[in-house]
């Protein structure tokens, strides 16, 4: 009878870690499809800061992306993450596509902001950012 005391502890252990590491990988799994739907929310910060730097904005004017590509290596730091950047036509008829061949089947996010210069002429321009998984 004494045994019998002692493989019923021992099932009993056994089922407890089980319920402990089940749960364990529940919430690890839910914590990374969270972090992967963020994806798309850090864009508009992003645009954000490039629309506060007049550096940054006198160049997207003169429709050089070199230092807009500057920053964005320096805030966007997920090796599995590319971006591109596409200077566009402010009126909202004309498409600001991504012409890019094989991103047929990525899923890819992107956003916009109009963007304009300090100086007298209102010449303004959409700086469009496109942010996607490396294939």
């Amino acid at each position: 009878m004494v045994n019998r005391r002692g493989w019923l502890r021992i099932l009993e252990a056994v089922i407890a870690a089980l319920i402990v590491f089940s749960t364990l990988l529940f919430v690890i799994s839910t914590n990374k499809a969270r972090q992967e739907s963020d994806i798309c929310g850090a864009l508009a910060p992003l645009l954000n800061e490039i629309g506060k730097n007049t550096t940054l904005r006198e160049q997207i004017m003169q429709e050089r992306t070199d230092g807009v590509l500057a920053f964005l290596a320096t805030q966007i730091t997920n090796p599995a993450l590319a971006y591109r950047v596409k200077i566009c036509s402010p009126e909202p008829q004309v498409l600001c596509l991504l012409e890019e061949s094989g991103l047929e089947k990525t899923e890819v996010c992107a956003d916009e902001r109009i963007i304009s210069s300090t100086t007298a002429t209102f010449n303004p321009k959409r700086l469009k950012l496109f942010l996607f998984k490396k294939s």
